[in-house]
């Protein structure tokens, strides 16, 4: 069977998480945390001790980090607060509308719970990841169909090109060559996209089902 450079780079990314035991390390924190000890050994019978400190540690730690609340607040650079030309205060509403949606969207969202469960996945795996989008499912209303959207991802399944830097962007643009984010579907909801997608590119039908099949 053909592969894809996808496919490919995503088996490059399975290869290096490999070379680092990412897999087996985030597998038995994820199991100390969850007092699955002894899981795989052969006690023969002997008392199996199970003393969660772990868990005690990593649900404090979360819970100090938590605690101070993150939230994202938007000013018009080199605007004083109190210049009043007519730009100056144009700009200061404009932050201001902005700051609104950004409070909005962490509501809608969910943020504060998705930072809090982020510390717990950076806890047992090394890293929080999210990844946002732009979602065009969401209902905004008014009849405007589309909103900012983001979930969690666990670091084992985000793939980055250059591994040697943890940065995605920086003043100058994109730094990472690409990233793959893996993640399951069911089928009917990989075809529905596929379909959705290509009926925005202009795909016949006859090829879309050709695609699909």
């Amino acid at each position: 069977m053909d592969r894809t450079k996808d496919w490919r780079q995503y088996q490059i990314g399975i290869g290096h998480k490999n070379s680092l035991e990412l897999y087996k390390t985030v597998d038995k924190n994820e199991r100390f945390y969850t007092k699955r000890h002894w899981e795989g050994v052969r006690t023969n019978g002997l008392p199996a001790a199970v003393l969660p400190y772990a868990k005690r540690i990593v649900d404090f730690k979360v819970a100090m980090v938590a605690s101070d609340r993150v939230s994202m607040t938007f000013t018009p650079q080199g605007v004083s607060d109190d210049a009043n030309d007519e730009l100056s205060l144009l700009q200061r509403k404009i932050a201001a509308q902005l700051t609104d949606y950004a409070r909005t969207v962490a509501e809608n969202t969910k943020f504060d719970s998705m930072n809090s469960n982020g510390l717990l996945d950076a806890a047992l795996s090394g890293d929080m990841v999210s990844f946002w989008f732009w979602d065009e499912s969401i209902d905004a209303g008014n009849g405007i169909m589309g909103d900012i959207n983001g979930h969690l991802v666990d670091n084992v399944n985000v793939f980055l090109g250059d591994v040697n830097t943890p940065e995605i962007n920086n003043v100058y643009g994109p730094v990472q060559p690409y990233i793959i984010i893996a993640f399951r579907k069911n089928v009917k909801e990989v075809r529905d996209e596929f379909r959705r997608e290509a009926e925005k590119r202009g795909m016949s039908e006859d090829e879309i089902e050709a695609e699909i099949e």
